[in-house]
């Protein structure tokens, strides 16, 4: 117990978020959103919120393929900028797999 400014007693208990709710929160948020950096943002919380190697490489793999979709609903210098930060991300996740040319050489759309 502490003592508030009157003088009068009260509780330190804080309230805790459940872990579930805030991630169904995220989640939500990142879907609702149509703005790139935003989306980035909230999968960047997830993934501090797991400690779990796997699940960070998935979220990793999450940012990296929504920069890309952003990237092709973009043209010229715009779609090229959001593409760079893609494979830079990629890169620094160690996602080799990812590359956005790999999935136009993989149809035929080269």
């Amino acid at each position: 117990m502490a003592l508030s400014p009157g003088g009068t007693q009260r509780s330190q208990t804080r309230e805790t978020f459940d872990d579930y709710a805030v991630r169904s929160l995220i989640e939500r948020a990142f879907a609702a959103c149509d703005v790139i950096q935003l989306k980035v943002a909230f999968l960047r919380l997830l993934r501090a919120m797991d400690p779990d190697p796997a699940a960070q490489k998935g979220i990793d793999r999450r940012i990296v393929t929504a920069m890309i979709a952003d990237a092709d609903r973009s043209t010229g210098a715009l779609r090229l900028l959001v593409l760079t930060d893609a494979a830079t991300v990629a890169r620094d996740a160690g996602l080799t797999d990812l590359s956005p040319g790999r999935d136009a050489q993989d149809s035929g759309h080269v």
